[in-house]
């Protein structure tokens, strides 16, 4: 029996408002030896009666009936595998053809004599648009320009997948009926409704060996009708929309046997990318009143897990507030959960250990932690370095991939290497010491989805970052309290940090940092000399400057005393910064610059007075350190602290009150005898405060995490929660918007700055210009020009 020139395949699927159509632009088709295989897939309307209609009156059409629904996959396999053309069309069942398709296209393949032939299409459009998302259609459809032959299965699947010649849709194109067939003989009976397409066309790509195009249009493809109307925003669509993953154990099974060399490998790790990508924007910026536990748990099924909370992360660094809360609430979901078992073995985390009273913290904590029994490891970003605080030599430590340009690569790396080095080093709860930093949320992630417990010690005041000119560093800050939900326990050094954090979460603790030395063995200084002294790192924060401004006052009043600045910065510009405001104020025989120090107390131990000019602290280490050495000091009030509520041995000055301060030091340098009873009094406070049993509370930490367990803390008002996360979020917006203004109107100055280099560079060419006309002028037309031309050319003649 001769084989009809073209087998239309018809998949159907409750498309009764179409149907008609779509039949009547088959079977009126120019060409008449065609035969056109309807498949309908399980509809509840009337489309199969439709159907049964048309082939009552052609008996070019057979119909094939599902009696439930099997997804378009063995639909279009059923269709394909009872055909017998020469080449194969296929039609959805909401879509139409051209009249002249059936005969166009058969010329053009057999005259091409490929086995894939693309055609353009007219978009029908059927809802609301943009011109954005129509130009992303038109573009995905549009053909190929040129034709190409392949010599290799796979080269031509690499030809559209990798090199994304031309999109995977399988209805704008004519193929050869028997690579169509035995492409489909490989297709299993699994349910896929969602990417068939790139199932289908991955298939007859690996047999196909050639491809040709025209731009003329023979489909018209109904954009917003029938199936692709689900495209709304509805949580049955975005979980299909992550079932697409389906898709790759097939086509892995198929690869194995068929493609042992992996042609095609770049090919599914493309698709595979494409897809991930897509779902981790579902997830960051679709509707929030979807299901996103749902969505993300179907993608998870079909996604490796990193590749997903990779793609999160560079989505999440690369947002804005609402897209990066979006992506907290949907890891809150999934990751939630603490780990079991009991801890025998502590991480440590902070990206470096010199120059700053955390990393002098860490180095006190990690004995005591040894001392209670349990095994220690250190992760760092940086590697070892000579300036390091001392920490015992049995502690492992682990150095991780740093993160420079905030993409998916980068993130995979770290989050791989972190969570095989918590479970190679069975590192069962994990002390993150970095509070705010940028990577806390994916490294908490990483170390959770590790089986570690998670404990975040905040070293600083909650809203350190909140006087910031910068939005992203505020909206950071703001957007802990919702990232903490998600620690086992969090550590809070200061009665304030501790009540901010109580209100929001239950499993907060309080603790005092470790003291850099054994108190109780500090002999108190003399205080007979005139030596200031300010511990501090030297950064914006610090205020450093204002100590030199203090510094300045007290020597213009006829006071000899030197100021001692001990302390390291890592921005050496603003550390130059300083040393320049030293030679300008005049200050160079009174301020010595001491730079990063391992050991402070001789310092202290030389010192009568200590300074301190910090906008925020957390717990400020060498102001404890100062007091143990019955230092009377002078510092900027901040409220905060603990240690200035009492205001025993301290004057506590206004931020910003240089002269005030000043004053007091001038005071106290000439006043020996109050001096150094204030000095007692600071030695006292101390003492009542270096009571706290700081090995016991951490234990109790543990404990509580091994037990699953909170700790008794006072239950605050859900009102009040409620409260506090309104003002987060309405601050966090309306720093957004005023941070958007700004770039836009530096974008504004930015544009407008290279309109004039722009426009200047067109009067400097035509000044050029008109200059090369009037040398040229002069040189063709004055008989002096003539002259020297003449002379020109025979000193350098033309090649």
């Amino acid at each position: 029996m001769k084989k009809p020139k073209v087998s239309v395949i018809v998949a159907a699927y409750n498309v009764d408002a179409y149907i008609d159509k779509t039949m009547m632009s088959a079977v009126n088709q120019s060409l008449n030896d065609i035969e056109i295989i309807c498949v309908d897939d399980g509809s509840t309307d009337d489309t199969n009666e439709i159907l049964n209609s048309f082939a009552k009156e052609d008996n070019r059409i057979k119909v094939i009936k599902h009696d439930v629904n099997k997804g378009l996959s063995i639909t279009r396999k059923d269709g394909v595998m009872a055909s017998t053309g020469e080449y194969i069309l296929f039609l959805d069942g909401d879509d139409y053809l051209d009249v002249r398709a059936c005969e166009d296209l058969y010329e053009d393949i057999t005259r091409e004599k490929v086995d894939m032939f693309q055609f353009g299409t007219n978009v029908v459009v059927f809802e609301k648009y943009n011109k954005e998302e129509l130009y992303e259609v038109e573009r995905w459809i549009t053909p190929y320009d040129g034709k190409r032959s392949f010599k290799y299965n796979g080269d031509f699947t690499n030809f559209c997948f990798v090199e994304k010649a031309f999109g995977w849709n399988m209805w704008n194109k004519i193929y050869n009926g028997d690579i169509v067939r035995k492409a489909f003989s490989y297709i299993g009976n699994n349910y896929i409704n969602m990417a068939e397409d790139v199932y289908h066309t991955f298939l007859i790509t690996f047999f196909a060996k050639s491809y040709a195009s025209t731009n003329e249009k023979y489909y018209y493809y109904n954009w917003g009708a029938g199936m692709t109307g689900s495209k709304q925003l509805t949580n049955d669509f975005f979980e299909k929309k992550a079932e697409r993953g389906k898709i790759f154990k097939p086509l892995e099974t198929f690869t194995d046997k068929m493609d042992p060399g992996m042609i095609t490998g770049d090919s599914i790790k493309a698709v595979k990318t494409q897809f991930i990508n897509e779902t981790v924007i579902d997830l960051a910026l679709n509707n929030n009143l979807l299901d996103k536990n749902k969505i993300l748990s179907v993608a998870l099924q079909h996604y490796d897990k990193t590749d997903i909370l990779c793609g999160l992360a560079e989505s999440y660094y690369n947002g804005n507030y609402a897209i990066k809360k979006n992506i907290i609430k949907v890891c809150e979901s999934s990751f939630k959960e603490t780990a079991t078992g009991s801890i025998k073995t502590i991480g440590m985390y902070y990206f470096r250990m010199e120059n700053g009273s955390v990393e002098r913290v860490i180095s006190k904590l990690i004995p005591i932690c040894i001392d209670m029994g349990y095994d220690v490891v250190l992760f760092t970003d940086e590697i070892a370095s000579p300036r390091d605080y001392y920490y015992p030599e049995t502690v492992k430590r682990v150095i991780l991939p740093k993160i420079r340009e905030y993409n998916k690569k980068e993130y995979k790396e770290r989050f791989e290497y972190l969570s095989r080095m918590v479970k190679e080093h069975n590192v069962d709860a994990l002390i993150y010491h970095a509070w705010n930093y940028p990577h806390l949320l994916f490294d908490m992630l990483a170390i959770k989805s590790a089986g570690s417990k998670f404990i975040v010690h905040t070293h600083n005041f909650f809203a350190s970052s909140y006087g910031s000119i910068w939005a992203d560093g505020v909206i950071n800050d703001i957007l802990l309290n919702y990232i903490y939900k998600l620690c086992d326990a969090i550590v809070a050094i200061s009665e304030a940090d501790y009540n901010w954090w109580a209100t929001r979460f239950d499993n907060v603790y309080r603790t005092i940092n470790p003291f850099s030395f054994d108190p109780s063995s500090v002999v108190p200084a003399k205080l007979d000399g005139a030596n200031i002294v300010w511990v501090c790192r030297i950064s914006p924060e610090k205020q450093p400057i204002d100590a030199l401004k203090i510094m300045k006052k007290v020597v213009d009043s006829g006071c000899k005393a030197t100021l001692h600045m001990v302390g390291g910065g890592d921005d050496k510009e603003y550390e130059n910064t300083v040393v320049s405001e030293i030679e300008k104020m005049g200050l160079k025989e009174h301020v010595i610059m001491h730079g990063f120090q391992t050991d402070v107390s001789p310092f202290f131990s030389n010192a009568s007075i200590y300074l301190h000019t910090a906008v925020f602290e957390g717990f400020p280490m060498s102001v404890m350190e100062s007091k143990a050495y019955g230092l009377p000091a002078v510092m900027y009030d901040i409220p905060s602290l603990d240690v200035i509520k009492e205001r025993k041995g301290m004057f506590v000055i206004e931020q910003g009150d240089i002269d005030t301060a000043a004053q007091k030091i001038i005071w106290l340098l000439k006043n020996d005898e109050e001096r150094k009873a204030m000095g007692r009094v600071a030695r006292e406070s101390f003492e009542s405060m270096y009571n706290f049993d700081i090995a016991g509370l951490w234990k109790s930490i543990f404990t509580d995490l091994e037990e699953n367990r909170t700790p008794d803390i006072k239950r605050n008002d859900e009102r009040l929660k409620t409260a506090l996360s309104m003002m987060l979020d309405f601050t966090a917006a309306g720093i957004e918007e005023r941070d958007k203004t700004a770039r836009s109107s530096c974008n504004a100055l930015a544009l407008r700055e290279l309109e004039y280099q722009r426009k200047l560079q067109e009067v400097e060419s035509m000044r050029t210009w008109k200059m090369i006309q009037r040398y040229k002028n002069f040189m063709d037309s004055t008989t002096i020009g003539k002259a020297l031309s003449k002379i020109r050319d025979l000193l350098f003649p033309r090649r």
